[in-house]
């Protein structure tokens, strides 16, 4: 059972869209005197937070979701200019804008500094939706081609570790199909591997033709990241064999852990997070986890075990920019999209990391998403800009973003307004009024501060919160 801060019973008012939007900026703005705002045209139609980066760190790139077209019959019905707009998926000259500006975002005017990387987390494709005329593997190949070529066209000197995520199957949410991983695993090998900054594990071809996942380590500081295939550990994948497969997985995942070096950090990557699924706590008001319970439990076990060796998760998916932190057990961050199909707006993040010559190795000390405001360029007919519009360790005023400080730090959720408020704007500001409703602070605190559907249930309870409403039959977590 957890143990609360204090006990909150009382369901929260739903404010005004303009009345939290306002609140929202006031929090943002005024948490830190290192922060600064700037206006992204005369217009003063949005405001932004221009953060300095920090000296002496690593940057590391995080893009996920970018569902782009590819085919003209299947782009959405209101799709309006070159760069599209929300609820639409990725036009290709708004994913040609992000990559781009995620690589200028990553520039170092250091010629001794290495490379930096990039973390792909999946999904390619836009959300296929004809059951009629199904995506073959040479579709998948060309798309997946089309894509990846946007990363190298900007620099074949950074590597790009991705993930495979569950529209980039030929069958959305299918894993059965003949041989597919041998077809893809080039192109995923290729994308990663450069010489002198990042090679792929020696078992690469045996662990990704069996079940599409593999290790990369990337040279200059000493870091492993694990890209994970978490359609095996997903409900929404109900494949014969699954289990089999997800087991063998998690057994890597482990061998993997217990093989690093003294002073080596590991990174995991995936598709799925864990974690209670935001879409049913705010869509149907129920609780239920992105990974099966057995899945959960395991990898769980694993994660604790090696805690120490672990920078931190870093999944995609759910198109919103949260964590979720289970003190003594594990982090996971979810990651912002690029596509705006659900009313979010365009994203990437940048992960900064502190060098091992410099500070402890390996610790995430921020997380800074930049978006731009597609809606705002789309009416103005001007090119989108992507901008800082939030950093972790600024909002949260915490030194670093390890285990134990989120885990410290979210206990606050529910004792501060203000920090409520934070955590309340970080999931609105991706997504439109009707996708993201007022949710009391005890459910905001109970989902950040939980993994498990169990422990998610357990906070509420011992809150005195009725959780009937939550318990909603299925087998996840």
């Amino acid at each position: 059972m957890s143990t609360l801060p204090r006990r909150v019973t009382a369901q929260m008012p739903r404010l005004p869209r303009v009345l939290r939007v306002a609140l929202c900026v006031f929090v943002v703005l005024g948490r830190s005197e290192t922060v600064s705002t700037s206006r992204v045209t005369a217009d003063n139609d949005w405001t932004t937070l221009s953060l300095p980066a920090p000296t002496n760190h690593l940057k590391v790139g995080i893009i996920s979701d970018i569902h782009m077209y590819d085919d003209a019959d299947e782009q959405c019905s209101n799709l309006q200019g070159k760069y599209g707009n929300v609820q639409c998926d990725s036009t290709e000259p708004l994913v040609d804008l992000a990559v781009s500006s995620l690589y200028k975002t990553l520039a170092t005017d250091s010629k001794e500094t290495p490379a930096p990387f990039i973390l792909y987390l999946g999904d390619s494709s836009w959300h296929f939706k004809r059951t009629d005329k199904p995506k073959d593997i040479q579709h998948i190949i060309d798309l997946n081609n089309k894509v990846f070529k946007k990363f190298t066209d900007n620099s074949n000197r950074t590597p790009v570790i991705a993930t495979l995520g569950n529209n980039d199957f030929p069958l959305k949410n299918s894993l059965n199909v003949t041989d597919f991983y041998p077809y893809v695993s080039q192109m995923y090998r290729s994308l990663a591997e450069v010489p002198g900054v990042a090679e792929v594990a020696e078992d690469f071809e045996e662990t990704f033709h069996y079940g599409g996942y593999f290790s990369v380590k990337v040279i200059p500081y000493s870091i492993t990241v694990l890209s994970l295939n978490t359609l095996y550990f997903s409900d929404s994948v109900d494949d014969r064999g699954r289990v089999e497969y997800a087991n063998s997985q998690l057994k890597w995942i482990n061998r993997v852990l217990s093989e690093l070096k003294e002073g080596e950090k590991a990174i995991f990557i995936g598709h799925h997070p864990p974690g209670v699924s935001l879409y049913y706590l705010y869509k149907k008001n129920g609780a239920i986890g992105q990974w099966y319970k057995n899945t959960m439990d395991r990898f769980t076990n694993i994660y604790k075990k090696h805690k120490e060796k672990i920078i931190s998760g870093f999944y995609g998916h759910c198109h919103t920019d949260i964590f979720n932190v289970e003190r003594d057990n594990m982090v996971a961050f979810t990651v912002p999209s690029v596509s705006p199909v659900y009313g979010g707006q365009p994203s990437f993040q940048i992960a900064y990391l502190s060098q091992p010559s410099v500070m402890t190795s390996g610790d995430l000390v921020d997380l800074v998403t930049y978006h731009t405001w597609l809606d705002y360029y789309t009416r103005s007919k001007k090119v989108p800009q992507f901008r800082v519009s939030s950093s972790w360790r600024n909002l949260l005023q915490i030194g670093d973003l390890t285990l134990e400080s989120l885990s410290n730090i979210t206990s606050k959720i529910i004792d501060s307004t203000t920090n409520f408020y934070i955590h309340v704007a970080m999931k609105n500001k991706m997504y439109q009024e009707s996708f993201m409703p007022m949710l009391p602070p005890i459910i905001h605190y109970c989902f950040t501060s939980s993994i498990s559907k169990n422990r998610f249930l357990d906070c509420l309870e011992d809150s005195n919160y009725d959780v009937k409403d939550f318990v909603l039959n299925s087998n996840r977590l």
